[in-house]
């Protein structure tokens, strides 16, 4: 199972009110939120089977395709 996550959790400008006249008494950097359009995430494999034995995590790097040839070389026989 390959889960797909992100590394900064989503803003929310709902939860972080400030009370104030006017807008200038408020720093730029609360009133700004710095925002990817593709913000950096990492990929992670973690195998399990049904008698309980775990594999490690492994943490593919990006740009990585996980295909038969990639996925061998985790696993060495």
């Amino acid at each position: 199972m390959r889960k797909f996550s992100r590394s900064r959790p989503p803003t929310n400008s709902l939860n972080d009110r400030i009370l104030t006249w006017k807008k200038e008494d408020i720093p730029v950097e609360l009133r700004t939120a710095f925002r990817r359009q593709k913000p950096p995430s990492i990929t992670v494999w973690a195998g399990a089977t049904s008698d309980g034995k775990r594999a490690p995590l492994i943490f593919v790097e990006e740009g990585v395709k996980v295909d038969q040839a990639v996925f061998y070389t985790f696993f060495p026989r």
